[in-house]
């Protein structure tokens, strides 16, 4: 069965495999688990701040912090680092979560936070 979809929640949910593309070009396929795996580190920060984190203050590898406005994406492997950056940064909001689907969608198509 071929599902197309632009939810990758439920792609994530229901796929055995999946095909990612971007501009009609085949940009990655494979095991939602294992394009994550493959892609990012295991952990993303989500954060709003009015004066956002530097990668070194986050301790994430520059590469690995996404900004857009007052939103960064940070991923690091270990979750503790992202816990301690939510601890030493002065935020609206913030989180730690597993990296997603979505998440490596945005990594490879180079998507903003907002599209």
């Amino acid at each position: 069965m071929l599902l197309t979809t632009h939810y990758m929640e439920e792609a994530a949910r229901v796929a055995d495999r999946v095909a990612v593309l971007h501009k009609g070009r085949l940009v990655a396929e494979g095991s939602p688990e294992d394009l994550v795996r493959r892609h990012l580190p295991r952990y993303a920060l989500e954060l709003r701040a009015d004066d956002a984190p530097s990668a070194e203050r986050l301790g994430c590898d520059p590469a690995n912090v996404h900004r857009q406005g007052d939103r960064v994406l940070a991923f690091h492997d270990d979750e503790a680092v992202l816990r301690a950056a939510v601890g030493a940064t002065v935020t609206r909001s913030a989180y730690v979560r597993p990296s997603s689907l979505e998440d490596v969608f945005m990594e490879l198509t180079g998507s903003s936070l907002d599209e």
